[in-house]
């Protein structure tokens, strides 16, 4: 028998962080197993979905084992968050193939999963194709650009983000056909790297949860793309995540860039109001209708129903902007979409450009130069007919 000592709460951190692949149900079983294997004074623990893949390390108190062991990864990972706060015995028996979890009371016995089963991890990047950058930077593009993914076009490539790295320029894009998020970062990666990959918007959310756990903002992380695969990584640290091969349609080559009415506002305020006023939209139309009033520098907005939809009331106010120019225009938006763009905008102030009812809107902000945002408007005419409410 051989055995390995551990202290709990290292062990929960790096179970914690193969979560996103261990988790859930799996047809395959080796999609749910965590491999460990002992180097040293460190244990390398690794998982796969045969798609996706990662591995950490820890720090192992004491070990006379040399090798590797495979088990289901859920089951070991419920145990031992129930156990006390203390050092963890792991027992392995070649004999009966099994593993026992000892604590000072508590003990499980649980079976070992033949090793050949487990694939090969991918291979990551070259060091000098590797891409330092903040972890910061790297939280930031996807908090601003996974929201507007698409969970239902038909198009797969939408499903996932649209990252670019040319030169020192990092640019991640996203789009459900109906918005557009763009976000765009200064890096030092060097004039000849350049690559693009589509990341799959679950498997970015969960990279975004693991470099949230393990970094603090100004350390970095280290990206690159390999074989099809997006690579995110540090010391003690490797996740691999296989890419959309689909080409990312170029959005940003139609957006108009003359755009005729423009609005600043206080962000807080036009939150607070949509949220208020919008209570009253059916969840048919999702919509508010925005009335911009430029000789009175105000923007008057109101809730949206279908014409043949029982009438349950209604809600409209009227905001005061810090700045506006162009004509007046009456235009409506999925309000959901508005609140999603505000709360990833940073600043105090928001600006929104549009043109006529059918224009896209652009959202920006002069505290957040790398994002934009654009939406697409809904049409006011299919939702009220010849009813005009608030007008």
């Amino acid at each position: 028998m051989s055995q390995l000592v551990i202290e709990k709460g290292y062990l929960i951190k790096g179970l914690s962080i193969l979560e996103g692949i261990t988790g859930g149900k799996h047809i395959n079983p080796i999609c749910g197993s965590v491999l460990f294997e002992t180097k040293d004074d460190r244990l390398f623990l690794r998982a796969t979905n045969l798609e996706d893949s990662i591995e950490t390390q820890i720090p192992l108190k004491h070990s006379d084992f040399d090798g590797k062991f495979l088990v289901f990864g859920q089951q070991f990972l419920g145990f031992v968050k129930e156990l006390p706060d203390e050092e963890i015995t792991l027992i392995l028996d070649d004999n009966s193939s099994t593993l026992s979890i000892v604590s000072s009371n508590p003990e499980a016995v649980i079976s070992l999963i033949p090793i050949d089963e487990f694939p090969a991890l991918p291979t990551a990047p070259d060091n000098g194709e590797l891409i330092p950058i903040p972890a910061s930077v790297f939280l930031e593009f996807i908090e601003k650009t996974a929201f507007s993914t698409s969970s239902e076009h038909e198009s797969r490539v939408l499903y996932g983000i649209n990252l670019v790295v040319e030169g020192e320029v990092l640019k991640a894009t996203s789009s459900d056909g109906f918005r557009f998020s763009r976000y765009q970062s200064k890096i030092y990666a060097g004039a000849n790297i350049s690559w693009s990959a589509v990341i799959p918007k679950r498997r970015a959310l969960d990279m975004k949860r693991i470099v949230s756990l393990l970094f603090n903002k100004d350390e970095e992380v280290l990206i690159g793309s390999t074989n099809n695969h997006f690579y995110l990584g540090s010391n003690n640290l490797s996740i691999f995540s296989r890419t959309i091969d689909d080409e990312y349609p170029d959005y940003e080559s139609i957006i108009p860039s003359d755009f005729t009415r423009e609005i600043l506002t206080e962000k807080s305020s036009l939150i607070q109001a949509i949220r208020r006023v919008c209570l009253f939209s059916s969840e048919k139309s999702g919509g508010v209708k925005i009335q911009f009033d430029p000789e009175g520098k105000q923007i008057h907005l109101s809730s949206l129903r279908y014409v043949d939809e029982p009438f349950i009331g209604m809600a409209s106010e009227s905001l005061s902007l810090e700045d506006a120019s162009g004509d007046p225009v009456t235009i409506g938006l999925n309000y959901k979409s508005v609140l999603e763009c505000l709360s990833v905008l940073r600043g105090g102030t928001v600006r929104l450009e549009f043109g006529d009812s059918l224009w896209p809107v652009r959202f920006t902000s002069d505290e957040d130069e790398g994002f934009y945002h654009i939406l697409m408007p809904i049409q006011l005419d299919e939702i009220e007919g010849d009813n005009k409410e608030g007008e």
